[in-house]
């Protein structure tokens, strides 16, 4: 077990950071830590790094208290760079060469070389992107058992958290564990062994990324090997009771207009209506107040606080059908590149060979005015450098 934590508290002031919170992480994972700003990964992250003490709680890494042990086998990649912007590139090698005994300079080396990067370049001349690539290579560069990276990539383009990707999953033991602070769920899935959510400082879901995926793209539930056939058909008893309301009537009539609970439908002089859930259960509110004068107030609560639909099975639904909808668009830009690709390598197979992507606003813009090698090179350089000016 390379992470344990138990009723782990900080707060500031008033504010609960970090709320109890019991988590364990077993070594040989990359795991992604979720959930909205301000509810504790950061927190989190500076806690195990040892730079925040915490409150209450314990904590081991490696079975160790944090300090000077731990701190030799975690390598720590911030949200915000520690590093002076008057830095030169070498200068960075050599101070994690002198702080770190476990820093490997030949591999650093290695990744600055596949960048093509001027090691007497200072850090403040580099794009946002490569200055995020030459930190996340030095951290990456340790040899450590643990790696709590912040907000990797945070405000950077599609090419560049492309090369973080591939710089975290090429870069690390498979006896180590990397844990990925992120609000970018859609573009680190596809890496994750494992997801923890934190809300409000306590951990509201630890699961197995594919839980997660599955989820995501409209399961009800999901069961992992070996599994308790009780417990098996316990699950199915509750969805189907969620499906299924035993506890109310499956029909409700007024004044010749029919709701079934069981399809979500509506029918009046003939003709059927299919309901989205909150139309559902407002249409049943209002069935079962026949006669009565229901304000907004009572809908509101009423939806809120109500039993026909209980748990989160309404959050869900709403959730997975939003998830649906972005998983299509996802789909939809995934051709749409599929189709600039082909037709870039058409009519302007050099381009891409001069750029780290064709998917960038800039590439669209100089495609747009010039699609072929012929009118680039006809061009005036003016003209070359006017679809660049407003990036």
């Amino acid at each position: 077990m390379i992470l344990e934590c138990e009723n782990l508290s900080k707060n500031y002031g008033s504010v609960k950071a970090l709320d109890n919170l019991t988590l364990k992480i077993e070594s040989g994972k990359i795991v992604g830590l979720l959930g909205p700003n301000g509810h504790g990964k950061t927190t989190l992250i500076k806690t195990l790094s040892g730079l925040l003490s915490k409150d209450k709680g314990k904590v081991l890494i490696d079975g160790k208290r944090i300090g000077v042990g731990t701190k030799k086998i975690v390598s720590y990649l911030p949200e915000r760079s520690y590093l002076s912007p008057e830095m030169k590139i070498k200068e960075v090698v050599s101070f994690f060469q002198e702080f770190y005994e476990d820093f490997d300079a030949k591999k650093a080396d290695a990744m600055l070389g596949e960048l093509s990067l001027d090691k007497e370049s200072k850090l403040k001349s580099l794009s946002k992107g490569n200055r995020e690539k030459v930190q996340l290579i030095m951290v990456m560069s340790r040899k450590a058992k643990l790696y709590l990276l912040d907000e990797p990539m945070g405000g950077v383009d599609p090419a560049a958290r492309d090369y973080i990707l591939k710089t975290i999953i090429s870069n690390y033991s498979e006896d180590a564990t990397v844990i990925i602070s992120t609000h970018l769920i859609q573009d680190v899935e596809q890496i994750l062994d494992e997801v923890v959510f934190l809300k409000e400082g306590k951990v509201m879901l630890h699961s197995d990324v594919d839980e997660l995926m599955s989820m995501n793209l409209g399961a009800d539930g999901f069961i992992t090997k070996p599994y308790h056939t009780q417990i098996l058909l316990a699950r199915i008893a509750v969805l189907l009771k969620r499906s299924y309301q035993t506890d109310h009537e499956s029909q409700l009539e007024h004044n010749g207009v029919m709701l079934s609970l069981s399809d979500s439908t509506i029918t009046a002089n003939g003709q059927t209506a299919e309901l989205t859930k909150n139309e559902l259960r407002i249409m049943y509110y209002l069935f079962e107040h026949d006669g009565v004068i229901c304000t907004r107030a009572d809908l509101i609560e009423y939806l809120w606080d109500n039993r026909l639909y209980s748990d989160t099975s309404y959050h869900n639904e709403e959730l997975k059908s939003l998830t649906r909808y972005r998983f299509d668009k996802v789909k939809e830009r995934a051709k749409l590149k599929s189709s600039v690709s082909r037709l870039v390598c058409i009519l302007f197979p050099e381009l891409e060979k001069l750029v780290p992507t064709l998917h960038m606003a800039s590439v669209y813009a100089l495609l747009s005015e010039f699609p072929g090698a012929k009118q680039v090179a006809n061009a005036h350089l003016t003209r070359l450098t006017n679809p660049f000016r407003s990036f």
